[in-house]
């Protein structure tokens, strides 16, 4: 049964090759966040990472199935400043690499199921999880001005997008919203950024506290 646990940098985490190819500029992305995190002494907010965990004759050997552009900025962040980062991890116990494989379908790509349910344009279970997903985050509400965002205004921008012809499961959703996430706040230190979008100190200041930067792109265009 799969469960929760702790890794570090350190940690020996064997990236298999059904891994998509790694974009560096994810990672630096990611990189530029820790950085920014660590120098204000916040902790970085990230979901955990997939490991699938196999037992044999040496021991146990474990694969990482999700999260390896986050693994790889922690561990750029420590080849940099020789410091180690621990992180959640949820662990898959299996018992061979097929099992690996067929975790990392079903994380990644979904379920048959659930490609169905986008053919025929009836996501309302994906939605739902979605919906339920982000009333869960602070800024995310019934209110209709920022820094709030108003979540059934965006989830019907969010079913208009061309981003859900890429998603396809909740964990589709979590991650591509990290990613996101991370860029905006980075870009929270581009003066002309913060023009475009009529950024003011009290909205920046409230997307710190709720560790939730997704309305400082006013018009969501990462959704398009």
């Amino acid at each position: 049964m799969q469960h929760l646990s702790k890794a570090r940098t350190d940690s020996p985490l064997i990236i298999p090759q059904i891994q998509r190819n790694l974009n560096k500029n994810i990672v630096n992305d990611i990189l530029q966040y820790i950085i920014n995190q660590f120098s204000k002494n916040e902790e970085l907010i990230f979901m955990p990472l997939a490991v699938c965990e196999i037992y044999g004759v040496y021991g146990k050997t474990l694969y990482l199935i999700d999260g390896q552009h986050r693994f790889s900025a922690m561990q750029e962040y420590y080849k940099r400043y020789n410091k180690i980062i621990e992180f959640d991890i949820k662990i898959f116990p299996v018992k061979n690499l097929e099992e690996v494989k067929q975790i990392f379908i079903l994380l990644n790509k979904s379920v048959q199921v659930s490609e169905i349910y986008l053919e025929q344009n009836s996501n309302i279970d994906l939605y739902k999880e979605i919906e339920k997903l982000l009333s869960g985050i602070g800024g995310f509400n019934d209110k209709k001005r920022r820094p709030d965002i108003n979540l059934t205004q965006f989830i019907n921008k969010l079913k208009d997008s061309s981003l859900m012809k890429t998603i396809h499961s909740i964990n589709d959703f979590g991650n591509r919203m990290n990613e996101e996430n991370i860029r905006l706040q980075n870009l929270l230190q581009n003066p002309s950024f913060i023009k475009r979008n009529d950024i003011t100190d009290n909205m920046i200041k409230k997307w710190n506290e709720w560790g939730n930067f997704l309305g400082a792109d006013k018009n969501f265009v990462w959704l398009d």
